[in-house]
């Protein structure tokens, strides 16, 4: 967003003053902050009414907030101008709080916190004859390290393409622009947009593989959901009675 903030007030700006640009540039920074820190509190909550009201499970969350990024790149390649970049930035930040602010919980649902499994066959070893079979530590750990292989490898993108727009010195030189370093680029929304657009396509693909999810988890909840019934009407009987059964003490 840095980068993004000093393209646009460079381009075509013949005052341009690095000391503006980095107050430009430390505003998205701050926009993205707090906006991060917000979507991190309002989606527990969201996703705690969708869990406990809605009765449906809390990964429906997750297309809601694949498609704040995708609004988010959208409104990014829009905005031309310096001066309405904040509303990029806090949608960003918004997004990406929602999103490592549901994920945990997610992980928990589906892994869980710890299975341990208890090896009464040693009784030497009373002390460590026990066995963790799930950490939720583990896979919320293993779960996070994609989005940093995934940021490096969209930032090299970006920078890619930032270098390949970089104006010649002489082009700078000429605009009277002596406090601006030869190595940046001019060129406004050109300098990035063509990364944003592999981002809206790579936000469409976690869009289906969110959708894939809610629905995965839709059809367990359901089939749980019947199997209780086909308990509770077993031992219930269709008419709300008790069925009689010497082994069951109702």
């Amino acid at each position: 967003m840095g980068s993004v903030a000093q393209a646009l007030f460079a381009h075509d700006n013949p005052a341009y003053d690095e000391t503006e640009s980095s107050i430009w540039q430390a505003a998205q920074v701050s926009t993205l902050s707090l906006a991060n820190f917000s979507g991190r509190v309002l989606i527990g909550i969201a996703a705690d009414i969708v869990k406990s009201r809605l009765r449906v499970p809390r990964s429906f969350c997750l297309p809601i907030v694949t498609i704040l990024f995708i609004l988010a790149e959208l409104l990014l390649i829009a905005i031309g101008d310096v001066r309405h970049l904040w509303m990029a930035s806090g949608l960003v930040g918004l997004a990406y709080g929602s999103w490592f602010g549901l994920l945990p919980t997610i992980s928990i649902e589906l892994f869980g916190l710890g299975a341990w499994i208890r090896f009464p066959t040693l009784p030497i070893l009373k002390r460590v004859n026990t066995l963790c079979i799930a950490h939720f530590s583990e896979n919320w750990g293993i779960i996070s390290v994609f989005p940093v292989l995934g940021g490096n490898i969209f930032s090299i993108a970006f920078g890619r393409n930032l270098d390949a727009h970089e104006t010649p010195e002489k082009t700078v030189l000429s605009r009277a622009l002596p406090s601006l370093s030869p190595h940046r680029c001019l060129s406004g929304r050109e300098c990035y947009v063509q990364v944003l657009y592999l981002n809206v396509w790579a936000c469409v693909v976690a869009l289906c593989l969110s959708v894939w999810a809610g629905r995965r988890d839709w059809l367990e909840l359901q089939a749980r959901d019947q199997r209780a019934e086909q308990m509770n009407t077993a031992e219930w009987g269709d008419g709300g009675e008790v069925v009689e059964s010497e082994d069951l003490d109702h």
